[in-house]
């Protein structure tokens, strides 16, 4: 028999919880958990638009013709995904919303429905108005995409409206059969639904009333027997009336012409791009395509240029939060540009005035202006689109290679540039500036240097001329 006069040692719960050492296990690094970044639904699409801009006369171009469809209807729904990006930018006023797919869109409008649907059908309880059809009903959500939201009432991207009244057989096409169900009878929409959309807040409500199913009305057939000009009495004449002018008089003025000098509307440098999209997305398999291989070449270089102007908008709305601008050529960003550059080489030569200063290169000088469109900024120093920094640094002569050579005059002497140039940009107001430091040709360290090991002739004339004789 064992003892048990004396129990055995309880056993800690940290020891419970410690693997021994001479297990030999060596410990496995657990991985921080986040979710994986989806992969790029457009990636090829960027990657046929790049390879186009690069070299649009003489890009690869596929031999099939499959192929080359294939290629044209990749960056066309690149180039409509851009579109409706832009129009959300626009209509929210703020950031642009991430690219989707069609079938990312698709996929987010039947849930979307699904829940409108649900959500009024648990609004339907039975209530004694509900026999006249006078029972209302108030269901409120939130779709933070616009598009999805315009896609589930048959528009092609964001609602162009706030409030908008639809039958319910219209209401009901889009979203499914509403029915509620009560102990003896069903409950249905019986009149037209407001619905009313914040495309700011996301938020969104839909009201109507409902009645017994048995009771809904249907639609009246127009009188056809009685004459339009018998069905309501004439309007009486007012006195205000007769000073008006008759029609027939007024028909024989002419039209005046509206105060003041109107500017005219400049044509849409995208709009043969647009034409390709809309006739692509209409038969992506049977789209006219040309038979030159010059023409396709020219067709698809037109649409991924159009496609590269797009993302410069969405990247100006995301940087800045203001409306996405309108797309802009390459040649009206560049003579832009021009303007831009031109305006900062004569404004910091204005500023250059002869300062005792100016003799050790310290004089300093701070030059500020607008530059609305970020893209143009951008483009002014080297960069692809807006400027991704606030603030930057650059030496005098990566200055001067961007926007030209800046040199004053004084009496006797050249100013110039003598230190780093330091830059500041406002995306959200446009506003930027200009700083650093000029003075004598003299004081900057790379002309005195150069002035210091030049050779020099002491009987006058050249270098060139002592040395041949």
């Amino acid at each position: 028999m064992s003892d048990l006069s004396y129990s055995p040692e309880p056993v800690s719960a940290s020891s419970r919880k410690r693997k021994s050492a001479d297990s030999g296990t060596a410990k496995v690094t657990k991985k921080p958990r986040g979710k994986k970044s989806p992969p790029d639904p457009y990636e090829t699409a960027k990657g046929h638009v790049e390879s186009v801009l690069a070299s649009p006369a003489s890009f690869d171009l596929p031999e099939d013709e499959e192929e080359i469809r294939e290629m044209i209807t990749t960056i066309v729904r690149y180039t409509k995904s851009l579109q409706e990006s832009v129009s959300v930018a626009s209509l929210t006023g703020g950031d642009a919303p991430p690219l989707k797919t069609p079938e990312q869109i698709q996929a987010e409008v039947t849930v979307l429905k699904g829940l409108i649907k649900r959500g009024i059908e648990k609004l339907m309880c039975w209530k004694p108005t509900c026999k006249e059809g006078r029972t209302k009903f108030a269901f409120e959500g939130v779709c933070s995409d616009p598009r999805v939201f315009g896609t589930v009432f048959g528009s092609n991207g964001p609602p162009n409206w706030r409030t908008k009244k639809y039958t319910y057989p219209e209401f009901e096409d889009f979203v499914g059969n509403v029915r509620g169900q009560v102990r003896y009878s069903y409950l249905v929409i019986t009149s037209n639904l407001h619905r009313v959309y914040k495309a700011a807040s996301s938020r969104f409500n839909a009201g109507c009333y409902i009645k017994r199913r048995s009771s809904r009305k249907r639609d009246i057939p127009p009188l056809a027997n009685n004459h339009p000009d018998l069905l309501y009495p004439p309007e009486p004449i007012s006195a205000s009336s007769r000073k008006r002018k008759s029609a027939g008089s007024a028909a024989t003025q002419a039209a005046k012409k509206p105060r003041g000098r109107g500017k005219k509307p400049q044509p849409d440098p995208y709009e043969t791009a647009k034409g390709y999209v809309d006739s692509v997305l209409a038969s992506p398999e049977s789209f006219d395509l040309p038979e030159d291989y010059d023409e396709i070449r020219e067709m698809i270089a037109t649409m991924a240029r159009y496609t590269k102007s797009l993302e410069g908008s969405i990247a100006v709305a995301s940087r800045t939060g203001r409306d996405a601008p309108l797309p802009k050529t390459a040649e009206q960003i560049q003579t832009e540009v021009s303007s831009i550059t031109n305006l900062i080489t004569r404004g910091i030569k204005k500023l250059m005035t002869w300062k005792p200063n100016c003799k050790y290169g310290r004089a300093r000088y701070a030059f500020d202006s607008v530059c609305p469109d970020p893209r143009v900024f951008g483009t002014i120093f080297g960069l692809n689109g807006p400027p991704p920094w606030k603030a930057k640094k650059y030496t005098y002569t990566e200055f001067e290679n961007f926007v030209g050579e800046v040199k004053g005059r004084a009496r006797y002497s050249y100013l110039v540039l003598t230190s780093d140039v330091n830059i500041r940009y406002n995306p959200e107001t446009g506003e930027f500036k200009v700083s650093g430091s000029y003075g004598d040709a003299q004081s900057r360290p790379s002309l005195r240097r150069t002035i210091m090991h030049a050779p020099m002739n002491i009987d006058g004339g050249s270098v060139e001329e002592y040395n041949s004789e």
